[in-house]
This record gives C-alpha cells, sequence and structure tokens, in this order.
C-alpha cells in the first residue's frame, strides 16, 4: 500500500498536469485565423479544435478529481499511520503521550 505522502505526491503531480491541459492547444488558436486558412477544410478542422479543446478541459477536471480522491485516501491512510505509531495504551495500562 502507498504512503500518505506518496499520495500526496501523486495528487500534486496530477494538479499541476491538470493545470496545463487546458491550453495546450492556445497556440494552435491563435494560428488557425481566418487570414491564415479559410475553406472547407478550415471550418472542418475549427469544429475539431473546439471539441478537442473542450475534451482537454473535461480531461483536467477528470485529472483534478482524481487528485481529490487520492488526497482524501492519503488523509485515511495518515490516519493509520499516526495510530499505528502511536498505539492506544491497554484500559489497564499506563498512559502514553505520542
Amino acid at each position: 500500500m502507498a504512503s500518505s505522502a506518496e499520495l500526496y505526491a501523486a495528487a500534486a503531480r496530477l494538479d499541476s498536469e491538470a493545470g496545463g491541459l487546458p491550453g495546450a492547444l492556445d497556440d494552435v488558436v491563435r494560428a488557425a485565423t481566418p487570414d491564415a486558412w479559410m475553406g472547407p477544410a478550415a471550418s472542418r478542422f475549427d469544429g475539431e479544435l473546439t471539441m478537442n479543446r473542450g475534451r482537454l478541459r473535461q480531461s483536467a477536471d477528470d485529472l483534478r478529481d482524481t487528485a481529490r480522491r487520492l488526497r482524501a485516501q492519503a488523509a485515511l491512510v495518515r490516519a493509520d499511520e499516526l495510530a499505528a505509531a502511536c498505539p492506544r495504551p491497554a484500559p489497564a495500562g499506563p498512559s502514553r503521550v505520542c
């Protein structure tokens, strides 16, 4: 099982990757102007570009959702790690502070 630190690190990587996806096609959008390209192929390309930009945004949202789930799992794992590092004393045993 992954440690809480590994899960938090994976969530951070996913958030980082998600941040770059929505703008990945911005250079293409700026270059594909009517001045640069016209006609039926340009119209088809523009439609596909719009569709793919939407897919990238959805993929970024999916990555962020997965990162949120990883952070939630990491918090549970961290709680287990802390509990394992500081077990509760036996009911009749001495009190112990971790």
